[in-house]
């Protein structure tokens, strides 16, 4: 008894190794070609098809809800050439009146106003200075941008946030910045933070570590994950900052919009903008404050820019409905659980190619299983997960490939093996056969033929059931099984059937 479990480990062993040698073809395959992937990945070079595959699937996803908080005042091309450019500080200190009129829970002013833009200064900096949950923006600086001060009396109040946008290498914004720290010693705040914590306060929410990860920023239901730099589909990406993945709603219309001119004219009920966030921006084509996101281009249709404002609010939803709602974000894997993934499919590539053993049907399983896979991906990102799809995609189909001409290659090695063995064979005045694993006649020799009383393509590729009684099938089967399994030389005599 003592011994019994030094022999359980030992039948482990040898059956681990057997496993191993049998497999070992496709362990080589399957961690090449992963590492393949891998190296191409790290290097960068699959970061612009993944960010592609990202978008596709955001734009698949079904539009959510407009959400009810928040309003955009639009200053469109036509209110440009009512109220002229730029917009004077008197239409837009009585634009900012007539909304605060209206008790908004918060006014974003998304419109640079560093310096006075006459007439009217006066009336402007009073509402500046009278309207407390007035929030304006400035410009911060960056290594292409020299940057656009804030509006002094907004700064002193310290109503001030910053609409700096983080744009990727393919000229799309994916990402939502939120702190900045651009080293003159303060904390500065996105514009989108700064109205959702002047809306979450009156709601008893304000920021705090979060549970879960103390460095990350939670409010109320929502927790912010930082964005690292190798994060998702990134591959060194700037990550300076307190960054998250940004989650839209919808394409461009997302949200309730009225134009300048409406509320001017008082065509704009006030119950409309009330206890609400009122975002106020230009639209207009002229000023060229747009920008490209996952929606802004489709198999079909011509590409759509957002606005700068509407980007704003998709930015303050994402905030709100985090902290309020428990609407999750994107979340994406650790660096280590990506590698893993990518080697498993990898692994699953070459492992189905080597069990079919034909070209035709491993290709038709590795596309099945490619698609089954996206529905799979595309099914996580609608629950808030960003998992590779290109990297594994890559791994299944080019491990397969190699496996299977890998295959190709054995085929036509074992054919021209089987064509020599066949013309020395056929010179042997006794009956010879070779058999595979399956059973099938592969090789013989035209003494089998006449001994057995079957023409030779009859005979190829048969197996005993298909030529003998089942009796006499059954005994020759079990005699083959069994040099199969033991490689060794077997003789024996046994009756049979042929088909005289």
């Amino acid at each position: 008894m003592l011994n019994q479990p030094s022999k359980n480990f030992k039948n482990k062993r040898e059956t681990f190794q057997k496993w191993l040698d049998r497999e070992r073809p496709v362990l080589i395959t399957a961690i090449a070609v992963a590492s393949t992937v891998i190296i191409l990945r790290c290097f960068g070079l699959l970061q612009f098809w993944e960010w592609a595959a990202f978008d596709q699937f955001v734009r698949w996803k079904p539009p959510e809800a407009i959400d009810s908080r928040i309003v955009i005042v639009e200053i469109s091309e036509s209110d440009l050439q009512k109220y002229g450019y730029p917009i004077s500080d008197a239409a837009l200190a009585e634009l900012l009146q007539k909304v605060n009129a209206s008790q908004p829970r918060a006014i974003g002013l998304d419109i640079y106003r560093d310096l006075p833009t006459p007439p009217g200064n006066r009336e402007l900096l009073a509402a500046f200075q009278t309207i407390p949950n007035l929030v304006g923006i400035e410009l911060m600086p960056d290594a292409t941008r020299i940057g656009v001060r804030p509006p002094p009396v907004l700064d002193r109040l310290d109503r001030i946030g910053f609409n700096n946008v983080v744009v990727d290498a393919d000229g799309k914004v994916r990402r939502n910045l939120l702190y900045s720290w651009p080293g003159d010693g303060k904390t500065h705040q996105s514009f989108a933070l700064k109205l959702a914590l002047l809306y979450l306060e009156s709601e008893g929410i304000i920021p705090e570590a979060a549970t879960v990860n103390p460095k990350y920023l939670q409010l109320g239901k929502g927790v912010f994950p930082q964005f690292q730099a190798n994060d998702g589909a990134y591959v060194r990406s700037d990550s300076r900052g307190y960054q998250i993945l940004a989650s839209l709603r919808g394409p461009t219309g997302s949200f309730r919009t009225v134009s300048m001119s409406d509320v001017l004219s008082d065509r704009v009920p006030a119950d409309f903008l009330r206890s609400r966030l009122v975002l106020i921006g230009s639209t207009a084509t002229s000023l060229k404050d747009f920008h490209q996101t996952a929606y802004s281009r489709s198999l079909f249709g011509p590409p759509r820019q957002i606005s700068g404002v509407e980007l704003q609010a998709h930015f303050l939803s994402q905030i709100l409905s985090a902290a309020l709602d428990g609407r999750g974000g994107i979340n994406v894997w650790p660096e280590a659980a990506e590698l893993l993934w990518i080697l498993l499919w990898s692994w699953a590539g070459a492992s189905v190619s080597w069990k079919l053993e034909s070209i035709g049907r491993s290709t038709c399983c590795l596309l099945s299983i490619a698609l089954v896979l996206s529905v799979f991906l595309y099914s996580a990102l609608l629950v808030g997960w960003w998992l590779p799809l290109i990297p594994p995609i890559l791994s299944l189909l080019g491990s397969g490939c190699a496996v299977v001409g890998y295959l190709a290659h054995l085929q036509s090695e074992l054919k021209r093996s089987k064509e020599f063995l066949q013309s020395l064979i056929d010179t042997i005045p006794d009956p010879i056969f070779v058999k595979d694993k399956y059973h099938r006649h592969v090789v013989l020799n035209q003494a089998y033929c006449r001994f057995i009383g079957y023409p030779l393509k009859i005979l190829t590729t048969r197996t005993d059931y298909d030529l003998f009684p089942k009796n006499e099938a059954d005994v020759f089967w079990q005699l083959d099984e069994l040099v199969l399994q033991t490689n060794k030389q077997l003789e024996n005599e046994e009756n049979f059937t042929n088909a005289h």
